[in-house]
């Protein structure tokens, strides 16, 4: 977890991944500290947001990326063990780990340290599944916004841990996309009452089927919700249904629906629509659609539609 003392700093980096002056004040305020490691990590965050100000061709550049390489060096060296084995090798972009995805085990092991390193607006995740359990009491987590758990092999067992975790209820943005997820799953997210501050969320490549679908579109607890991504999730004729006369999602903007199954009662539920009112882009890339059937969802959807 941010100490007290951080925590405005490093939501201020992740708020403005972009801008290095969040970086450079956060800087300054580990300079003053005074400590041998932080003055050199303040010294690395420095050059390396000045470094990447410059072409590539800089005649500063290789000054300063030997200087960077000694304030890593010294800032490193004050590591623990596990952080010295896992990224002392790992690329750091402007003082920060900004798009690596951590493996599971190490945030475990380090702990509340090794979120102090990343940068990113997006806590990405590798190797989780069966350390959802350990991962989802841990405090530091009510520290982030946006969570990215794709590509990890979990299971049920593992989104049963994430539904039940404290820590999540800030969170906004959620990825469990090509995860082997069943529909079930699908539906204890659509019930858990630590998701209600979701804005987005990412199944697509699971096996919601219409189950699933159905489940999100009524959901009691999803009402922020304004990006809701179900490409490839085996979804069909029911699940298209319930978005388009059932759907209690009154926020919902973006609905991705590529590549399903919505055959002809499919369409004609998109094309006759009574809950989709704020929809700003509906995706329905890669289904096989009839020239008629395609039509008809122009004539409702208009530019808001992709075919």
């Amino acid at each position: 977890m941010i100490q007290d003392d951080e925590r405005p700093f490093l939501l201020a980096i992740r708020a403005k991944v972009g801008d290095d002056t969040p970086r450079l004040i956060y800087a300054d305020f580990l300079e003053e500290t005074g400590q041998a490691d932080l003055v050199a990590r303040a010294e690395f965050i420095r050059l390396q947001c000045q470094r990447s100000r410059l072409p590539p061709d800089d005649p500063q550049t290789l000054e300063l990326l030997r200087r960077e390489q000694i304030a890593f060096q010294r800032w490193s060296d004050h590591w623990p063990q596990q952080g010295r084995q896992l990224f002392r090798h790992s690329d750091f972009t402007r003082g920060f780990l900004d798009r690596t995805r951590i493996a599971a085990e190490a945030l475990l092991e380090i702990g509340p340290k090794l979120t102090c390193w990343i940068g990113s607006s997006v806590l990405r995740l590798k190797d989780a599944a069966g350390r959802l359990e350990a991962l989802m009491h841990q405090p530091w987590l009510r520290d982030w916004q946006r969570l990215d758990l794709a590509e990890n092999g979990l299971r049920s067992d593992d989104v049963e841990h994430l539904v039940r975790s404290p820590y999540l209820h800030q969170l906004k943005e959620l990825s469990l996309a090509r995860n082997p997820l069943l529909y079930p799953s699908i539906s204890d997210l659509a019930e858990a009452s630590n998701l209600a501050n979701l804005t987005l969320l990412d199944v697509s490549f699971t096996s919601a089927e219409s189950a699933g679908a159905r489940a999100l579109a009524v959901s009691p607890t999803l009402s922020k919700l304004e990006t809701l991504r179900l490409a490839s999730a085996s979804v069909g004729p029911d699940g298209i249904e319930a978005f388009a006369y059932r759907c209690e999602l009154e926020q919902l903007m973006f609905l991705d629906l590529r590549n399903n199954r919505f055959f002809f009662r499919g369409v004609r539920a998109l094309a006759t629509a009574t809950r989709l009112r704020r929809i700003q882009q509906l995706d329905l890339r890669q289904n096989c659609l009839l020239e008629e059937e395609r039509q008809s969802i122009l004539r409702r959807y208009g530019s808001r539609v992709l075919l």
